[in-house]
């Protein structure tokens, strides 16, 4: 990504990836300097991604979620990530305990157990990502709103 450009905010997925490839979790350190972060590691990768983007743009930083779906691993994931948030006070939004969405039909909404379809992007998630980045960017905002 080009580090010049205008950024007015860094959202990053927690990778499903990683649950399913069994990534090794790590720890959550307490350095905040970007060589001290393990990137073969969940919790690594994420702080070292978190620093990049705040210290190349000066952003606030999110991260999303899966949906719920079967998996310990993931589970594991989601559990370390708000660990992260507490620790560098970053925006979640998340999808895996968000009951309303993971209610709706699966056959509908999703094309397999982690990839939802259309409509779930449609009716849910896209306007979910709307409101939080609106949220975000405006909490952060240094601005006069008018």
């Amino acid at each position: 990504l080009d580090k010049n450009m205008k950024v007015d905010m860094f959202i990053c997925q927690l990778s499903t990836n990683d649950a399913t490839k069994g990534s090794a979790l790590g720890i959550v350190g307490e350095s905040y300097k970007l060589e001290d972060f393990d990137t073969s590691t969940v919790a690594g990768a994420i702080g070292y991604i978190i620093c990049y983007a705040q210290a190349t743009w000066s952003c606030p930083v999110g991260f999303y979620t899966s949906l719920k779906y079967d998996s310990e691993s993931y589970e594991q994931m989601y559990q370390l990530l708000l660990q992260i948030q507490h620790k560098w006070g970053i925006a979640v939004l998340d999808f895996w305990n968000n009951d309303e969405i993971n209610a709706h039909k699966k056959s509908t909404h999703m094309a397999d157990k982690i990839h939802p379809t259309m409509l779930c992007y449609r009716d849910d998630l896209t306007p979910a990502f709307y409101e939080f980045i609106e949220d975000v960017t405006i909490a952060s905002c240094s601005c006069t709103l008018y």
